[in-house]
């Protein structure tokens, strides 16, 4: 979430972009560098499961799903594989 929140925020013609995580840390880490790469006043963060916590209509969405269904081929993946 935070990278896409923060390559969008930056190069954004709109003045307002959200960003959703379900983790309260992914949260708290796009806060803090959105502050850091100066666009904390034009976005905003939230803890949602996707759609559950947004309200309003978009122009652009960008989603990048945090997991694989398919079995892990070596170590790496398997840090972030959910076969079931």
């Amino acid at each position: 979430m935070a990278w896409n929140s923060r390559s969008s925020g930056r190069h954004a013609i709109s003045n307002d972009v959200v960003g959703v995580d379900i983790n309260p840390n992914s949260i708290a880490a796009a806060k803090a560098n959105a502050k850091r790469n100066g666009f904390a006043e034009r976005t905003t963060f939230l803890v949602s499961d996707v759609f559950s916590n947004v309200d309003g209509e978009f122009d652009v969405i960008i989603i990048d799903p945090p997991f694989r269904w398919f079995p892990a081929r070596d170590a790496l993946e398997a840090c972030m594989t959910d076969e079931n």
